[in-house]
């Protein structure tokens, strides 16, 4: 079953993502792991705090990614991070890549559990649209199967979203292909 990895990585002081080591490193891990997965690699920078950003991707299953995972050419690329970068939050969740839009710069993403659906507290489910968004999905963590994912694309920047009332992570795409950092 196709997963889409969500991995919520920060930048370890005084690194930023416009360190020239670090641009260098992304520009060799995205057309690698590209090639092993079939699915392009994208990278959200957070809007609240510019030291985390997420990786975001597709793989046709957890064990295609596994298989790279304990590729050399993965260990490598990890090696080479490690002065720069600490892994926070990683997750296969049950959402086909491919159900993501490609033209969008702004997504959001709430992780709750099965337990606030329950009690009313999670998201509406499934692809219902919320108020100002224009596309939405959602699936459960393969690792984890009570933790929940929304992911969401609205039509303005934040759409007056307030993120420490509501838990809504707020990304901005950035763009290596495009020299955009």
């Amino acid at each position: 079953m196709p997963v889409t990895e969500f991995v919520t990585l920060k930048f370890k002081e005084p690194f930023t993502i416009n360190h020239p080591p670090i641009h260098q490193g992304f520009q060799t891990l995205f057309p690698q792991q590209a090639e092993w997965s079939g699915y392009p690699l994208t990278l959200y920078q957070n809007t609240q705090d510019e030291r985390l950003f997420y990786l975001i991707s597709g793989w046709d299953n957890v064990e295609a990614h596994n298989k790279w995972i304990a590729s050399q050419a993965n260990q490598d690329l990890f090696t080479y991070f490690e002065p720069f970068i600490t892994i926070e939050d990683f997750a296969h969740v049950a959402i086909d890549f491919r159900q993501f839009p490609t033209e969008v710069e702004v997504l959001t993403c709430r992780k709750y559990s099965i337990d606030d659906q329950r009690r009313g507290l999670g998201a509406d489910g499934g692809q219902v649209l919320n108020h100002g968004e224009i596309w939405a999905v959602e699936g459960r963590g393969e690792e984890k199967p009570t933790d929940i994912y929304r992911f969401a694309a609205r039509e303005g920047f934040q759409s007056n979203i307030d993120p420490e009332d509501s838990g809504i992570i707020i990304m901005k795409r950035i763009h290596f292909d495009r020299g955009e950092v």
